[in-house]
């Protein structure tokens, strides 16, 4: 990708998280294009951005990225940030509507659309956790260039976490009920009758989940258009 190319594709991001109701800063716009970059490379076995990502201290960085507004010319404005946890940093809005950076592929803008509306109303913590779990950063060598080989090839890792109350509780414990007796009828009882001890030993077991979640494993090859489903999070 040109540096021009990649300046309209952090104006692009800047813009879209904003869109969504999210917000980026220094840090979080480093992870979105690293997501972006790898998941690029888990279908094209390439990297969409060409920056040049280390395993610095904690996760993936692109020295070219450090300093954003100044050295790509973005159009920009930017405001100091601390979060809770304490950490400064600086947060960007786009002046303007950016157009799609050049050369991004119809696929490639439903990658990057996809991802974003996964993240980019996620917390930093949730991010980052995703983040360093992934493969180039779990299996990689602090302070090197990141291995991309150890990146398997049409897959995809993700952990989804969705806080649940009775009501969605209620709703998985049905839909769950009805796909097993779809698959075996003969074995499977529909009105379960729920005496007094089970029902006590269930809400003990509620009363201690302080909360409590579901956790989805995906390891299948994923479309633009699966992604784009996947709904944001906010444990």
């Amino acid at each position: 990708m040109t540096p021009m190319a990649l300046t309209m594709l952090v104006h692009y991001v800047i813009d879209t998280v904003n869109d969504l109701g999210g917000y980026t800063t220094t840090l979080r716009l480093q992870k979105f294009l690293y997501l972006i970059d790898l998941e690029h490379y888990r279908r094209r076995r390439a990297l969409l951005t060409g920056l040049t990502w280390r395993f610095h201290h904690y996760g993936p960085y692109a020295p070219e990225l450090g300093d954003v507004g100044a050295r790509l010319g973005l159009s920009v404005e930017e405001e100091p940030f601390e979060s809770e946890s304490g950490r400064t940093g600086r947060v960007f809005h786009a002046v303007s509507e950016p157009a799609t950076p050049y050369g991004l592929s119809f696929s490639d803008k439903a990658l990057v659309d996809g991802l974003l509306g996964i993240w980019a109303n996620e917390d930093t913590d949730t991010l980052l956790r995703y983040v360093y779990a992934t493969e180039p950063i779990r299996l990689g060598t602090r302070y090197r260039e990141l291995d991309w080989s150890l990146v398997p090839h049409g897959t995809r890792f993700a952990r989804i976490e969705v806080p649940i109350n009775e009501t969605l509780r209620a709703r998985i414990r049905a839909s769950l009920q009805e796909r097993a007796y779809a698959d075996d009828p003969d074995t499977v009882e529909m009105d379960t009758e729920v005496n007094e001890v089970l029902r006590a030993g269930l809400d003990a077991l509620d009363a201690h989940e302080s909360s409590p979640v579901v956790h989805i494993e995906r390891v299948d090859a994923p479309s633009p258009e699966a992604i784009a489903t996947l709904p944001p999070s906010d444990p």
